[in-house]
């Protein structure tokens, strides 16, 4: 069936307040003040002899690091114990995710089951953490009582906490990327660290320590020997191995062709935004493309420019299939920046690579970027990496799309198997490999898997052809078949700045949220494997429908704790047979960095009327997020997933005029916040419902609704028929 029906805007104008039950009941407590005292007293006492010993030039301000856990029954923000462990004078720091099994329970399922929680970092000097064991020991005051017994574990922070893969290198030293929990405003930790290093027989390269979100990231060379020692200074929290490029895991192979292929046209589709593209450069001139260079980026090597140029003409031009005689118009014009060259794989992390990129997305001139380019680098979801750490919050408003390439180690055994930085951004479109365009949908062998980190758990957000790809050479003049995300991502770029094109109004944001709805699922292949499915390269499929369904994309503001109910699609009369509703909800969000149990600040939760007065359901629950995995012990994480995307069938007759309900919850640092300090969250909803046996469907759903405004089409688009 042609899809010839365009896509319906303007879905906010079925939007309106609704109600939402009210919270839950308070938590009942699993230890009695006792028990905690006869558990955490000793645990307290051991902290202090340990911080007698350690040494002042290791621990600014005099300050300890100090491992909380809370008890996985109180795993919701509103009940940690921070309220005490202020009153002690202790701060925190972030926050790391563990398994652990508690010594009680209040659910007696499973009781030997490891259970999924939160392990607060916190500091302060040693007098607080003997403070807190006074109020331990002595206080009657409900409130720290509560509190107190909701802690399973107290211990210092040590080196083995701290310490990640450590691979020395020929010469007997390790080269590693420090973080510290310090924000740009803490210099006195940051020299403190860089005289310890000193003292450890190292360096830090102070010149390159960037400050994000309450984390400093800064190399440091240091003798093999005295990586331990470094580790034990107290606002580390984490030494790990650089990790080398990964823009080369990917393969060209020059194909012959027998002329050179001209363009249809040398003018952009539109110009009213550009592209970049982040990565090795192109070295040769391209008629709607400019390179973009930084001093040390002049002197480079063949590799990466012909993978920056294979890159480019992804993006431009897409797959060469067999007989075609043109290069397409170029959907909008290019700037190309040649962020990094063979001598940035010396650089720790890439430092001076991500530096360029971020320069570059702090002027706004771009609304879709590309990176191919990025360090080898699989993280535990507990770990923070500067690059995930610098590029969210500048993703973070939507008004930029980044799709980012999932990488190519799926070969691997797993956890190496697992998307590398910076595609487990929440804020961003990760891609992997397709083995084919069409089809089957599969994973390609080589194209990495997930999950992501939760929130974020369905990562790769899907895939695309990405294996024997046939993409025009810029260089050359000829072919090359390319293998490898690398190239798969681009292509995704491509169709979504290619709707924004071609339709008036599709945004950025609108853009990832098509991207998402419309791909083509399987039900045999796994999330892990695919994420949401095969995105479709065309950019009119992501703009239009067939006769039997209605697509509607709503766009809009929610306003903290103020549920509200997007009506769905639903024509006057009886609808009959089987029906389809796919829903897609995207939000872009500011994240907490060290944080990453509680990664993302603001989160929605969803649910489907399917009546007025009717009963409501979850329609974006866990159970329906992923299958079962370990981060799905944690009852609320779908809610702060920024993507949900789901399709389920549905009689019609059980059906009339269904809703949508959303409400905006928000946190701060793993903790609630106030909904008067809170901002407005804007969200974009798709929602497609399909009948299979209305053939008028479509049309039917206009005549009810004529506030939906179907999008307009530049001159001269013409739909399929």
């Amino acid at each position: 069936m042609a899809k010839n029906n365009l896509l319906l805007g303007n879905g906010q104008a079925l939007v309106g307040p609704t109600s939402w039950p009210s919270a839950a009941r308070p938590k009942a407590a699993v230890y009695s003040i006792d028990e905690a005292r006869a558990h955490l007293h000793p645990q307290l006492e051991l902290f202090a002899r340990q911080a007698a010993s350690v040494p002042a030039a290791a621990a600014p301000r005099g300050e300890m690091a100090g491992r909380v856990l809370v008890h996985p029954e109180y795993l919701a923000k509103s009940h940690f114990p921070a309220g005490v462990l202020r009153s002690a004078g202790l701060r925190m720091l972030g926050t790391r995710s563990r398994m652990v099994t508690p010594r009680c329970r209040l659910r007696k399922r499973k009781p030997d089951e490891p259970m999924f929680t939160a392990e607060l970092l916190v500091a302060g000097a040693a007098a607080a953490f003997e403070i807190l064991d006074q109020l331990l020991m002595d206080s009657d005051a409900a409130g720290v009582q509560r509190d107190l017994s909701r802690i399973e574990d107290i211990a210092m922070m040590s080196a083995p906490d701290r310490i990640r893969s450590i691979r020395p290198l020929k010469d007997g030293t390790a080269l590693l990327e420090a973080v510290l929990h310090a924000n740009k405003d803490d210099r006195d930790i940051v020299e403190a660290f860089a005289k310890w290093a000193g003292l450890c027989n190292g360096e830090a390269d102070l010149d390159r320590a960037l400050s994000v979100e309450g984390l400093t990231f800064l190399p440091v060379r240091v003798a093999a020997e005295g990586v331990w020692t470094l580790g034990q200074f107290s606002h580390v929290r984490v030494l790990r191995s650089v990790a080398t490029l990964r823009s080369h895991e990917g393969s060209l192979r020059a194909v012959e062709a027998a002329t050179a292929l001209p363009r249809d046209s040398v003018a952009p589709v539109t110009d009213a935004f550009r592209v970049a593209v982040f990565d090795g450069g192109l070295g040769v001139g391209v008629p709607g493309v400019q390179e973009h260079t930084w001093p040390h980026t002049l002197k480079t090597s063949v590799d990466y420019l012909d993978h920056g140029a294979a890159v480019t003409s992804a993006f431009m031009f897409g797959p060469v299939l067999p007989g075609q005689v043109a290069l397409p118009q170029v959907y909008a014009p290019v700037d190309h920046y040649r962020v990094a060259t063979p001598h940035d794989e010396r650089d720790p992390e890439m430092f001076d690579a991500v530096c360029r990129i971020c320069e570059v997305l702090d002027r706004g001139e771009h609304g879709f970027v590309n990176i191919s380019l990025a360090p080898s680098a699989t993280l535990d979801d507990d770990d923070v990496h500067l690059w995930t750490s610098a590029l969210e919050p500048r993703l973070a408003s939507g008004r930029v799309m980044a799709v980012v390439a999932a990488g190519n180690s799926g070969e691997l055994d797993y956890p190496e198997s697992r998307i590398q930085v910076p595609a487990d951004m929440v804020n961003g479109v990760a891609v992997g490999s397709a083995a084919a365009p069409s089809g089957v949908v599969t994973r390609a062998s080589h194209s990495c898997v997930g999950p992501g980190r939760s929130p974020g758990l369905v990562k790769p957000d899907g895939i695309a052809w990405g294996d024997a790809v046939p993409l025009y050479n810029l260089r050359s003049g000829g072919l090359a078949q390319c293998k490898g995300s690398s190239f798969a991502a681009p292509l995704v770029l491509r169709a979504a700045a290619g709707a924004a094109a071609l339709a008036d109004g599709v945004t950025p944001a609108t853009a990832r949220a098509l991207l998402i709805h419309t791909t083509e699922r399987a039900s045999k292949a796994t999330q892990a494997e695919i994420g949401h499915g095969r995105f479709s390269l065309d950019p009119l499929d992501l703009v239009t429908c067939g006769d039997r369904e209605a697509m509607v994309v709503y766009e809009g503001q929610l306003e903290p704790g103020r549920p509200v109910g997007a009506a769905l699609p639903w024509p006057s009369g009886d609808v009959f047979g089987r029906v389809r509703v796919r829903a897609t909800l995207v939000f872009h969000t500011g994240v907490d960095v060290a944080h990453p149990i509680n990664y993302t600040r603001a989160g929605i939760e969803a649910r489907l009327r399917r009546s007025p007065g009717g009963q409501t359901v979850s329609f974006f629950s866990k159970s329906k997020l992923y299958g079962q995995s370990e981060q799905e012990m944690r009852a609320d994480a779908h809610k702060w997933e920024t993507v949900l995307s789901k399709e389920i069938g549905l009689n019609a007759d059980t059906l009339d005029d269904p809703m949508l309900e959303l409400v905006y919850r928000a946190r701060d640092e793993g903790l609630p916040i106030s909904a008067a300090k809170l901002e407005p969250l804007p969200y974009v909803l798709v929602v497609t419902v399909a009948a299979i046996a209305e053939p008028d469907f479509y049309d039917r759903v206009r005549q009810r609704y004529p506030v939906l405004v179907p999008v307009r089409l530049r001159a001269g688009v013409v739909l399929p028929t």
